[in-house]
């Protein structure tokens, strides 16, 4: 059992504790743009990959740098760090192969029905050989190892989320522990090759044949 912050359940129902009550609606439009919550959602199908792919990063490095912070609340937020690093890996690899997979004539099967991502880091390398320069084969390995690392801690997308498989199985991870400060270094590379292939996919792709 790790341990947690002890809760003074006295200390809250005798103070000032927000209960749900009735009209609550937690997905209301904000008022106007200049209200304190406002937040414009995507209104198409690409930018809201965007924003998924680029903010499940940042919402990750986010969480392992505060539980990296905060001892005390590490066994909290561990799980929701590696749950959006993975689901990060998984919409950046989507994303990428729907904007450029058709110019360089690749395709992915089960692109938008998987989230096995050994299968998605194949389709990945397959546009990659037809783009990669002489001096990007160690990079792409060194990013494919991250990816398959991932997948063998996580091949369904379930073991972050979920304390059990759909046939209520409990999932065991590879290791009883990790290590946040690599797990940041790590994904902050990571992030940056995902940057610098997208720019020279989006620069190859322009250029056209």
């Amino acid at each position: 059992m790790t341990d947690s912050p002890e809760i003074d359940f006295t200390a809250i129902l005798s103070g000032e504790f927000r209960w749900p009550k009735p009209g609550d609606n937690p997905l209301i439009a904000a008022p106007g743009y200049s209200s304190q919550g406002y937040v414009a959602l995507p209104t198409s199908a690409e930018e809201r990959a965007y924003f998924i792919a680029s903010g499940f990063i940042e919402a990750a490095q986010m969480l392992a740098s505060a539980a990296l912070e905060d001892r005390a609340m590490r066994a909290h937020l561990a799980l929701p760090a590696l749950f959006c690093f993975r689901h990060a890996i998984e919409a950046n690899l989507k994303s990428l192969l729907a904007d450029y997979g058709p110019s360089f004539q690749t395709t992915c099967e089960k692109l938008t029905t998987t989230h096995d991502l050994a299968h998605l880091w194949n389709c990945f390398t397959e546009m990659l050989d037809q783009t990669a320069g002489d001096g990007d084969a160690e990079g792409i390995a060194a990013a494919g190892h991250i990816v398959l690392a991932f997948n063998e801690w996580d091949s369904n997308s379930f073991a972050f989320r979920y304390p059990t498989d759909r046939k209520g199985q409990h999932i065991p991870f590879p290791e009883e522990s990790i290590d946040l400060a690599n797990l940041l270094e790590v994904m902050k590379g990571f992030a940056n090759f995902l940057m610098g292939v997208d720019g020279q996919l989006q620069s190859l792709s322009e250029a056209g044949p």
